[in-house]
């Protein structure tokens, strides 16, 4: 079990766990390249209605991703 500080660590693992490309995840959840990049370099926040459908298409539990996306993150331990 690993403790997830960021959103960015989180999707980054996830691509890994999955053998995603950046462009992959990005067609998976609907939005451009340069968006997946931002929130890899934890630069932007997710609007909060595409936290949703990134829990919808990833099933990653949607509490974990509203705890890693804001300006202070909740530190959350998950196991891919």
């Amino acid at each position: 079990m690993k403790i997830y500080n960021s959103i960015g660590d989180l999707f980054i693992d996830y691509r890994s766990f999955n053998k995603l490309s950046q462009s992959d995840f990005a067609h998976i959840i609907n939005v451009d390249l340069r968006t997946v990049q931002r929130w890899e370099k934890n630069l932007t926040l997710i609007k909060s209605e595409k936290e949703e459908d990134i829990v919808l298409n990833t099933l990653i539990p949607y509490q974990l991703i509203h705890n890693l996306n804001g300006a202070v993150p909740i530190p959350t331990f998950y196991n891919f």
